[in-house]
């Protein structure tokens, strides 16, 4: 999961990554189904529930495909970033490929954000686990909730001041990189491309476990894909 989180926030820090990967000579392959129609039964009463139907967003990865193109979306980013699985080019491919995502238009909102964050604070040198930050941020709803507004330095609760150290990101508001994640969270721009790639109607996140830090109720309850 880091990888895929890193991946986005490369391609929102640096749009040119998302240029190279789809512009590829290995094309992200995703092929859309009917419907994926999820069941459940209880163990105990034997009743039989329907988890999802989704008719928008479930698809198929190819055995060819899919491989080559997650070699051409780790190329395409810094040499600093983690190895890519299967499971971050296959979601990638579904984002790109699914045209209700609009996922090009969010990515662009989402820079756009970053590069007004950027433009008032100058972060210096950046932790490696950085560009995932940007990423997950534009997942996780929770975790964008707790960062606080630009300017105020309240020092962190316990669950955020867990994740930045988890992801080797100074637990002190006021530092410039912690500034940069304020600015970038609280842009109108971020507002939209996270609303829009979470709630709107072809979000792949409907129904089941999602790609958040955070437990996120109640897709998460359910580690389905």
């Amino acid at each position: 999961m880091y990888d895929f989180w890193f991946t986005l926030g490369s391609a929102i820090i640096d749009p040119g990554v998302l240029t190279t990967i789809t512009n590829a000579l290995d094309k992200p392959f995703f092929q859309l189904l009917t419907l994926r129609l999820i069941l459940e039964t209880d163990p105990i009463t034997g009743k039989i529930q329907t988890i999802s139907q989704n008719t928008r967003t479930a698809g198929l990865l190819d055995l060819d495909k899919t491989p080559k193109f997650r070699l051409a979306v780790r190329a395409a980013l810094p040499a600093s970033a983690p190895p890519v699985s299967i499971y971050a080019a296959g979601r990638l491919s579904q984002l790109l490929v699914v045209p209700g995502i609009k996922f090009a238009d969010v990515m662009s909102k989402a820079s756009t954000a970053y590069a007004n964050a950027k433009a008032t604070v100058n972060p210096g040198n950046l932790p490696a686990s950085f560009p995932a930050v940007i990423g997950l941020c534009l997942l996780d709803s929770t975790l964008a909730s707790l960062i606080a507004k630009p300017g105020d330095f309240t020092p962190d609760g316990t669950d955020l001041k867990e994740f930045m150290m988890e992801f080797g990101i100074s637990a002190t508001p006021n530092t410039p990189e912690r500034q940069m994640i304020s600015n970038y969270v609280h842009d109108t721009k971020f507002g939209e491309a996270a609303s829009s790639l979470l709630a709107g109607d072809s979000t792949p996140w409907q129904d089941v476990c999602g790609d958040q830090f955070f437990f996120w109720s109640p897709q998460n309850v359910r580690a389905v894909i």
